[in-house]
């Protein structure tokens, strides 16, 4: 594989002054390693931004139907009149789901003589009940369990009952952080693996447009140590990544203020 450094340099189209429409992508020629450049340009609340990219181009062989190669063949009608092939915030290709169907039937657990007593739907200290009528001695976890209330508890009363919370449920203990400018094509476990290295984590989050079903551009990761997260933060504030630049910061609320230098 080609080294960044010794890429030879790309002749690139003009830069565009913002004189009339937008220009189209521009792509360039696969490389000898199935990497192109695309360059174009996105408008952003108003303000319209440049955007370099290197792809990895990889042939796939897909078997599809004749019906289904015929449809591509149809005309455009609609908003989607145009140019051939896909266009840019017009045509979606969604990722294909395949369903898988189970035919084998599940094993039932045999029925003892003396649950077919216990009535449908009857809670634990009923069937304790049962027991004790039968002159049976309910087991002492059993005893335990009736005692605590199967639904909600607010987080206030858990201590209260001797309920414990785990490490996970404890959000005041994580330490979360922000990531920016993150390429649309990095998905949860690139980010995951990308952060891993500093320390435990507790959650990554890659928020994701309801429409195109792509990245935003920004994810979230949360830390169970403080030292970790500040590590990570200050090795990858500013660490190239896809051809972009990260940004990472503590985000509100999920670690200690940052004080910025001039």
């Amino acid at each position: 594989m080609t080294r960044w450094g010794d890429m030879e340099p790309i002749e690139e189209p003009p830069e565009w002054d913002g004189e009339g429409s937008m220009p189209e992508p521009w792509e360039s020629e696969i490389d000898d390693d199935g990497v192109k450049t695309v360059i174009f340009y996105e408008e952003n609340n108003g303000e319209i931004s440049k955007i370099k990219r290197r792809v990895r181009v990889e042939e796939k062989t897909e078997r599809i139907s004749k019906a289904a190669l015929r449809r591509r063949g149809l005309p455009k009608f609609g908003a989607a009149r145009g140019a051939d092939g896909v266009e840019r915030g017009v045509t979606m290709k969604a990722d294909p789901v395949y369903l898988e169907r189970s035919s084998a039937k599940k094993d039932k657990p045999e029925v003892q003589a003396s649950e077919k007593k216990y009535v449908p739907g009857m809670g634990l200290a009923g069937k304790i009940g049962v027991r004790m009528r039968e002159g049976q001695d309910a087991p002492e976890e059993e005893t335990q369990a009736a005692a605590t209330p199967s639904g909600y508890v607010p987080p206030a009363l858990r201590n209260a009952q001797g309920m414990r919370r785990g490490p996970d449920e404890r959000q005041g203990n994580l330490y979360t952080l922000r990531v920016s400018n993150l390429s649309d094509d990095a998905t949860r476990d690139d980010v995951r693996d990308l952060f891993s290295r500093f320390g435990r984590l507790a959650r990554v989050s890659v928020p994701v447009d309801k429409v195109t079903k792509r990245p935003r551009g920004f994810a979230y990761v949360e830390f169970y140590s403080e030292e970790e997260a500040t590590r990570a933060q200050q090795e990858l504030d500013g660490h190239g990544y896809d051809s972009l630049i990260l940004a990472v910061e503590f985000a509100q609320s999920g670690g200690p203020p940052r004080t910025k230098t001039y």
